[in-house]
């Protein structure tokens, strides 16, 4: 199951939105987001982000071992 343990901020980037997903444990992702919100793309590093889209509007964002969901 999923758990609330994690946070998303926001920012805007040079190139679009900027979403940094921060882990618990001090770790974090940084992903591009496209579009209209629903397709990301790793902002940084050489691991590729994979994106599912879920019933009622969640995005599923696996990278690196990582699985993050958003509304």
């Amino acid at each position: 199951g999923f758990e609330r343990v994690c946070s998303a901020e926001w920012t805007d980037g040079p190139d679009g939105r900027i979403v940094t997903l921060r882990k618990p444990d001090g770790g974090f992702r940084r992903l591009l987001a496209t579009g209209d919100r629903r397709h990301y793309i790793a902002a940084d590093g050489a691991e590729q982000a994979n994106v599912l889209q879920l019933r009622h509007g969640v995005t599923e964002i696996s990278i690196g071992g990582d699985v993050f969901r958003l509304p």
